[in-house]
């Protein structure tokens, strides 16, 4: 079976997808509505201060200096759900490196938690990973796997398939959809990556610190049953 003819196969099968699990949707959380950073957990190096890192900026707009390197998370944990959230880098500030963290969960030695990361590193915009041994799978040929990275353990990863980023200043436009085994990816209204055979833990939600200033915004999560 061509590639092309995969990806429209399987993005018939997500529209079906995603018309099933719409009919069991609860309410939609804004997750920066009228919030403090007091309201998250967050992991810095170099026993950095949170306020220092992270700030909520405007019109529920968090604002990442990129460093020290950890996350800001919910308190609360996710399983099933869909993820809705803007993403930039500033203006006259270098694109750099962060992503979101999903289903964290556990403990980990570093700023990576266990648990998956939806990439948004510049150039790798959508790719996925799954941390410190977190079960994952994907298409052969996009599928990687390193059982001792120094970083992120044992370390799985999904490459995207096709690009979709805005240039370095323009907000870029994430969905996820995260439902028993499989993630899937849209960016700016394009599917641009899916796994499978995803570990079902619930976990945090979090988003990166890792390198550079990156602003988040309208972030919403409704839970899927």
């Amino acid at each position: 079976m061509k590639r092309n003819t995969i990806i429209a196969a399987f993005a018939c099968f997500c529209v079906v997808l995603v018309s099933h699990v719409l009919a069991d949707e609860g309410p939609e959380t804004e997750i920066f509505d009228r919030a403090s950073i007091d309201q998250f957990d967050f992991f810095l190096d170099e026993n950095g201060r949170k306020a220092d890192v992270f700030s909520f900026v405007g019109d529920e707009t968090l604002r990442i200096s990129g460093k020290p390197f950890g996350w800001l998370a919910t308190q609360k944990e996710y399983k099933n759900f869909k993820l809705e959230v803007e993403y930039r880098w500033p203006s006259g500030s270098a694109a750099t490196n962060s992503g979101v963290f999903l289903r964290m969960n556990g403990t980990s030695p570093n700023f990576l938690p266990r648990g998956f990361e939806i990439q948004l590193a510049h150039g790798s915009a959508g790719d996925i990973y799954g941390f410190h041994g977190m079960g994952l799978s994907g298409e052969k040929g996009r599928y990687t796997e390193d059982p001792n990275n120094k970083l992120s353990g044992h370390l799985r990863g999904v490459k995207k398939f096709r690009d979709a980023e805005r240039a370095p200043g323009q907000w870029n436009k994430l969905k996820v959809y995260c439902f028993e085994g499989m993630i899937v990816v849209w960016m700016n209204d394009k599917i641009v990556n899916w796994a499978h055979d995803a570990e079902i833990v619930p976990g945090k939600i979090g988003f990166q610190s890792e390198g550079g200033p990156i602003e988040f915004k309208d972030a919403e999560i409704t839970e899927l049953y």
